[in-house]
């Protein structure tokens, strides 16, 4: 009866570390918003330089997938402080496994 205490104690503690890990693999899988706009910011830091953004709102479509709405403007003089001259885009944010990171325009 010990013996069986002691095998169905190890057996839970295992089963525990198992789920403890799982959960750890899946965090690490899950992109946050907060990153999705970090990339975006990126995105037009550097691919998207000529252009001003601002209000980025983001929704989750997958772990690895967000899509951005964002207003954007062509910075040139006076452009970007006359409303006018804003644009509504969403964009399709893909972020990969090793980190690099995918946009594409869909409006």
């Amino acid at each position: 009866m010990k013996n069986e205490n002691n095998e169905l104690k190890t057996e839970i503690q295992r089963h525990k570390l198992e789920k403890q890990k799982e959960e750890e693999r899946l965090k690490e899988l899950v992109h946050t918003e907060e990153e999705a706009l970090r990339l975006v910011g990126d995105y037009y830091e550097f691919y998207n330089s000529n252009m001003k953004y601002k209000n980025p709102k983001i929704r989750r479509t997958s772990n690895d997938s967000f899509q951005v709405s964002v207003q954007e403007c062509l910075k040139k003089t006076g452009y970007c402080d006359n409303e006018t001259f804003w644009n509504s885009k969403v964009l399709t944010l893909t972020i990969n496994k090793d980190g690099s990171y995918k946009v594409e325009k869909l409006s």
